[in-house]
């Protein structure tokens, strides 16, 4: 019942990307989560840094597992590399303390047998876009694929992934990037002041 206040939804501009050069350049990326080799419940909260200051939390019953090299993921991957992974049902965010950012994404591998969602959420906790793995960018080999969403501006406040059952989901490290497109507010000084050099040139001609 839960899960059906999650329904597909998504921005105009938001974008589901499966690569992580599809992110504006230049872009960020952290490949440690804070714990080696370790699992934590229901409650975890992190900050694990990075330009944006991210905190990572965890909210779920089953447990956060980090670097667990054994665990293949019902056969579909395993790793042995910085990881962190949402065992069975769960959700993990990572928030961005040190501004809006405009595309975010991971490194990631799941069961393919049971749902992983991705949302990205603003400042106000809003979804603004999110997609379910299995229906929208499915993972059917062992590698880790990345998996993401991209907006116009700068309105991401946090990125999360859900797990809702089985072994759900790994990642191997996360991406993130700021837009290049001048906020609305920029683009009006812009204009005031092209109109007043504008007004000032023909004063000038006169």
């Amino acid at each position: 019942a839960a899960l059906s206040t999650f329904a597909a939804t998504s921005t105009a501009s938001a974008q589901l990307i499966t690569s992580v050069g599809s992110l504006n350049s230049p872009n960020n990326t952290l490949t440690f989560f804070g714990l080696n080799n370790t699992n934590v419940s229901n409650g975890y909260t992190a900050v694990i840094g990075g330009a944006n200051n991210i905190t990572m939390s965890y909210t779920g019953n089953d447990g956060l597992y980090f670097d667990y090299c054994t665990w293949g993921l019902k056969g579909n991957g395993t790793s042995c590399r910085p990881s962190v992974g949402i065992n069975q049902a769960g959700i993990l965010r990572f928030t961005f303390g040190n501004g809006l950012i405009a595309g975010v994404g991971v490194s990631m591998n799941y069961a393919p047998s049971s749902p992983v969602y991705i949302r990205a959420r603003n400042a106000a906790n809003t979804v603004l876009a999110q997609y379910e793995m299995n229906a929208d960018a499915p993972i059917s080999s062992s590698a880790f694929q990345f998996r993401g969403i991209q907006l116009a501006g700068n309105t991401i406040a946090s990125f999360e992934l859900q797990g809702t059952g089985d072994a759900s989901a790994i990642l191997e490290n996360l991406s993130y990037t700021t837009s290049t497109v001048p906020e609305p507010s920029t683009v009006a000084l812009f204009a005031v002041g092209f109109v007043a050099l504008a007004g000032f040139a023909r004063r000038r001609a006169r």
